[in-house]
Protein backbone atom coordinates (compact mmCIF):
# COMPACT_ATOMS: atom_id res chain seq x y z
CA UNK A 1 0.00 0.00 0.00
CA UNK A 2 1.51 3.43 -0.98
CA UNK A 3 1.43 5.56 2.12
CA UNK A 4 1.62 9.50 0.97
CA UNK A 5 2.97 11.44 4.25
CA UNK A 6 2.32 15.33 5.05
CA UNK A 7 3.90 17.12 7.03
CA UNK A 8 1.64 20.03 8.86
CA UNK A 9 3.14 22.47 12.17
CA UNK A 10 1.31 21.07 14.99
CA UNK A 11 -1.23 23.49 16.83
CA UNK A 12 -0.22 24.87 19.73
CA UNK A 13 3.59 23.22 20.00
CA UNK A 14 5.63 25.85 19.02
CA UNK A 15 8.06 24.59 16.16
CA UNK A 16 7.02 21.04 16.48
CA UNK A 17 6.01 18.71 13.30
CA UNK A 18 3.79 16.20 12.54
CA UNK A 19 3.77 13.78 9.80
CA UNK A 20 0.69 11.39 9.15
CA UNK A 21 -0.30 9.66 5.93
CA UNK A 22 -3.33 10.52 3.67
CA UNK A 23 -6.45 9.60 5.68
CA UNK A 24 -7.71 7.51 2.68
CA UNK A 25 -4.70 5.73 3.38
CA UNK A 26 -5.14 5.21 6.72
CA UNK A 27 -8.25 3.91 7.19
CA UNK A 28 -7.69 1.03 4.37
CA UNK A 29 -5.26 -0.64 7.33
CA UNK A 30 -1.13 -1.07 7.93
CA UNK A 31 -0.74 -4.10 5.72
CA UNK A 32 -3.90 -4.58 2.42
CA UNK A 33 -7.61 -3.94 3.27
CA UNK A 34 -10.76 -6.09 1.79
CA UNK A 35 -11.90 -7.69 4.57
CA UNK A 36 -8.98 -7.95 6.84
CA UNK A 37 -10.73 -7.44 10.30
CA UNK A 38 -8.51 -4.17 11.60
CA UNK A 39 -9.74 -0.20 10.72
CA UNK A 40 -8.08 3.09 11.95
CA UNK A 41 -10.88 4.91 12.72
CA UNK A 42 -9.20 7.72 14.63
CA UNK A 43 -5.57 9.27 15.44
CA UNK A 44 -4.41 12.05 17.61
CA UNK A 45 -1.54 13.33 19.22
CA UNK A 46 -0.28 16.08 21.54
CA UNK A 47 3.01 17.32 22.67
CA UNK A 48 4.25 19.26 25.89
CA UNK A 49 7.43 21.02 26.85
CA UNK A 50 7.60 21.18 30.86
CA UNK A 51 4.26 20.98 31.62
CA UNK A 52 2.78 17.96 33.46
CA UNK A 53 -0.27 17.33 31.59
CA UNK A 54 -1.05 17.49 28.23
CA UNK A 55 -4.36 16.74 26.05
CA UNK A 56 -5.20 15.81 22.33
CA UNK A 57 -7.55 17.41 20.07
CA UNK A 58 -11.47 15.95 19.22
CA UNK A 59 -11.76 13.20 17.48
CA UNK A 60 -14.67 10.69 15.96
CA UNK A 61 -14.01 7.48 17.76
CA UNK A 62 -17.59 6.07 16.74
CA UNK A 63 -17.10 2.17 15.95
CA UNK A 64 -13.77 1.63 17.46
CA UNK A 65 -13.65 -1.22 20.03
CA UNK A 66 -9.46 -0.98 20.77
CA UNK A 67 -8.32 2.34 22.34
CA UNK A 68 -4.71 2.47 22.37
CA UNK A 69 -2.51 5.12 23.53
CA UNK A 70 1.12 5.46 23.88
CA UNK A 71 3.25 7.62 25.77
CA UNK A 72 6.60 9.16 25.17
CA UNK A 73 8.75 11.41 27.82
CA UNK A 74 12.41 12.44 28.09
CA UNK A 75 12.14 11.88 31.60
CA UNK A 76 10.70 9.03 32.15
CA UNK A 77 7.45 10.48 33.34
CA UNK A 78 4.99 7.69 31.39
CA UNK A 79 3.36 6.54 34.37
CA UNK A 80 1.47 8.92 35.38
CA UNK A 81 -2.93 8.79 34.79
CA UNK A 82 -4.66 8.56 31.72
CA UNK A 83 -8.03 10.02 31.25
CA UNK A 84 -10.53 10.70 28.31
CA UNK A 85 -13.73 12.51 28.10
CA UNK A 86 -15.90 9.56 27.76
CA UNK A 87 -15.06 8.25 31.30
CA UNK A 88 -13.32 5.30 30.14
CA UNK A 89 -10.82 3.59 32.42
CA UNK A 90 -7.04 3.03 32.05
CA UNK A 91 -5.84 0.01 33.32
CA UNK A 92 -2.08 0.39 34.36
CA UNK A 93 -1.56 -3.02 32.91
CA UNK A 94 -0.47 -5.14 30.68
CA UNK A 95 1.55 -2.33 29.07
CA UNK A 96 4.50 -2.98 26.81
CA UNK A 97 7.73 -0.21 28.03
CA UNK A 98 10.44 0.40 26.50
CA UNK A 99 13.02 3.33 27.79
CA UNK A 100 16.89 4.24 28.01
CA UNK A 101 17.61 8.00 30.01
CA UNK A 102 16.29 10.60 27.67
CA UNK A 103 13.47 8.32 26.12
CA UNK A 104 11.16 6.35 27.08
CA UNK A 105 7.74 5.16 25.66
CA UNK A 106 4.52 3.03 27.08
CA UNK A 107 1.68 1.68 25.95
CA UNK A 108 -1.72 1.31 27.48
CA UNK A 109 -5.04 -0.03 25.88
CA UNK A 110 -9.04 0.51 26.42
CA UNK A 111 -11.21 -2.40 24.61
CA UNK A 112 -14.65 -2.35 24.42
CA UNK A 113 -14.91 1.24 25.75
CA UNK A 114 -17.20 4.29 25.37
CA UNK A 115 -17.08 5.77 22.08
CA UNK A 116 -17.98 8.70 19.68
CA UNK A 117 -17.28 12.18 18.62
CA UNK A 118 -15.33 15.02 20.63
CA UNK A 119 -13.03 12.03 22.00
CA UNK A 120 -10.36 13.90 23.80
CA UNK A 121 -7.39 11.99 25.78
CA UNK A 122 -5.11 13.43 28.53
CA UNK A 123 -2.43 12.11 30.34
CA UNK A 124 -1.23 13.68 33.30
CA UNK A 125 2.28 12.64 34.89
CA UNK A 126 4.15 13.83 38.21
CA UNK A 127 6.64 15.81 36.89
CA UNK A 128 7.45 17.58 33.38
CA UNK A 129 6.70 15.28 30.82
CA UNK A 130 8.86 16.63 27.94
CA UNK A 131 7.15 14.48 25.68
CA UNK A 132 3.22 13.95 24.49
CA UNK A 133 0.34 11.32 23.92
CA UNK A 134 -0.35 9.37 20.66
CA UNK A 135 -3.88 7.59 20.42
CA UNK A 136 -5.04 5.66 17.58
CA UNK A 137 -8.86 4.36 18.03
CA UNK A 138 -9.27 1.09 15.83
CA UNK A 139 -12.10 -1.48 15.08
CA UNK A 140 -11.80 -5.70 14.96
CA UNK A 141 -10.49 -6.39 18.57
CA UNK A 142 -10.96 -9.79 20.47
CA UNK A 143 -12.46 -9.05 24.16
CA UNK A 144 -9.13 -9.77 25.34
CA UNK A 145 -6.35 -8.82 22.35
CA UNK A 146 -3.10 -8.89 24.11
CA UNK A 147 -1.00 -11.53 22.62
CA UNK A 148 2.90 -10.71 22.19
CA UNK A 149 5.25 -8.62 23.35
CA UNK A 150 8.51 -6.84 24.00
CA UNK A 151 10.40 -3.51 24.18
CA UNK A 152 14.28 -2.35 23.69
CA UNK A 153 16.42 0.93 23.65
CA UNK A 154 19.44 2.19 21.89
CA UNK A 155 22.08 4.23 22.06
CA UNK A 156 21.77 5.41 18.77
CA UNK A 157 19.55 7.60 16.96
CA UNK A 158 18.05 3.68 15.52
CA UNK A 159 16.28 1.19 17.12
CA UNK A 160 14.27 -2.18 17.07
CA UNK A 161 12.01 -3.07 19.69
CA UNK A 162 12.64 -6.93 19.12
CA UNK A 163 10.99 -9.41 17.40
CA UNK A 164 7.32 -11.20 17.76
CA UNK A 165 5.72 -13.25 16.01
CA UNK A 166 1.89 -13.05 16.34
CA UNK A 167 0.30 -16.38 17.52
CA UNK A 168 -3.05 -15.80 14.74
CA UNK A 169 -3.15 -14.68 11.38
CA UNK A 170 -4.37 -10.81 10.38
CA UNK A 171 -3.51 -9.72 14.05
CA UNK A 172 -2.61 -6.46 15.01
CA UNK A 173 0.94 -5.29 15.15
CA UNK A 174 1.60 -2.00 16.83
CA UNK A 175 4.90 0.01 17.51
CA UNK A 176 5.85 3.18 18.94
CA UNK A 177 8.71 5.26 19.37
CA UNK A 178 10.87 7.84 21.58
CA UNK A 179 13.91 9.46 20.74
CA UNK A 180 16.09 12.49 22.54
CA UNK A 181 16.80 14.86 19.73
CA UNK A 182 19.64 17.25 19.88
CA UNK A 183 17.21 20.04 17.01
CA UNK A 184 14.16 19.52 15.57
CA UNK A 185 15.10 18.39 12.25
CA UNK A 186 12.49 16.03 11.23
CA UNK A 187 10.12 13.07 12.27
CA UNK A 188 10.55 9.43 12.88
CA UNK A 189 10.10 6.85 10.08
CA UNK A 190 9.72 2.74 10.65
CA UNK A 191 10.33 0.07 8.08
CA UNK A 192 8.90 -3.26 7.50
CA UNK A 193 5.22 -2.38 5.96
CA UNK A 194 4.31 -0.14 8.93
CA UNK A 195 2.50 2.63 8.53
CA UNK A 196 2.36 5.41 10.64
CA UNK A 197 -0.54 6.71 12.99
CA UNK A 198 1.44 9.91 13.75
CA UNK A 199 4.82 11.17 14.13
CA UNK A 200 5.98 14.47 15.62
CA UNK A 201 9.33 15.96 17.04
CA UNK A 202 9.87 19.20 19.04
CA UNK A 203 8.07 18.56 22.44
CA UNK A 204 10.78 19.25 24.78
CA UNK A 205 13.62 18.16 22.52
CA UNK A 206 11.42 14.76 22.20
CA UNK A 207 10.61 12.64 19.12
CA UNK A 208 7.23 10.32 19.75
CA UNK A 209 5.71 8.77 16.45
CA UNK A 210 3.39 5.33 16.64
CA UNK A 211 2.52 2.63 13.87
CA UNK A 212 0.39 -0.42 12.87
CA UNK A 213 0.98 -3.48 10.27
CA UNK A 214 -2.28 -5.66 9.88
CA UNK A 215 -0.55 -9.39 9.07
CA UNK A 216 -2.19 -11.17 6.66
CA UNK A 217 -0.19 -14.31 7.92
CA UNK A 218 1.24 -14.17 11.21
CA UNK A 219 4.89 -13.68 11.11
CA UNK A 220 7.88 -12.54 12.91
CA UNK A 221 8.48 -8.87 12.63
CA UNK A 222 11.01 -6.44 14.28
CA UNK A 223 10.63 -3.09 12.73
CA UNK A 224 13.44 -0.43 12.71
CA UNK A 225 12.36 2.92 13.79
CA UNK A 226 15.17 5.51 12.23
CA UNK A 227 14.48 9.11 14.08
CA UNK A 228 13.85 12.38 12.02
CA UNK A 229 17.39 14.20 14.16
CA UNK A 230 20.55 11.94 12.76
CA UNK A 231 21.99 13.22 16.51
CA UNK A 232 19.13 11.42 18.76
CA UNK A 233 20.82 9.53 21.42
CA UNK A 234 19.16 7.51 23.08
CA UNK A 235 16.04 5.55 21.26
CA UNK A 236 13.39 3.45 22.98
CA UNK A 237 10.59 1.60 21.14
CA UNK A 238 8.21 -1.14 21.98
CA UNK A 239 5.86 -3.80 19.68
CA UNK A 240 2.53 -5.51 20.63
CA UNK A 241 0.06 -7.52 18.92
CA UNK A 242 -3.72 -7.58 19.35
CA UNK A 243 -5.91 -10.48 18.52
CA UNK A 244 -9.03 -9.54 16.15
CA UNK A 245 -12.47 -10.88 16.95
Amino acid sequence: MLIIPRRQMLAGAGAALITRPALANMMLGGSGGGALPWVLKANTVSQTGAATSVTTSAIDTTGADLLIATIFSFTNDVSGAITDSKGNTWPGSPTAQGGAAGAYTKLRFVQGGTVGSGHTFTYTGSISTYGGILVAAFSGSLASPVDQQTSAFAAANTVQPGSITPTLNTELVVTSFCGNEMAVSGTATVNSGFALTDSVSGGGGTEGAMAWLQQTTAAAVNPTWTAGDSSSNPSSALIISFKHA
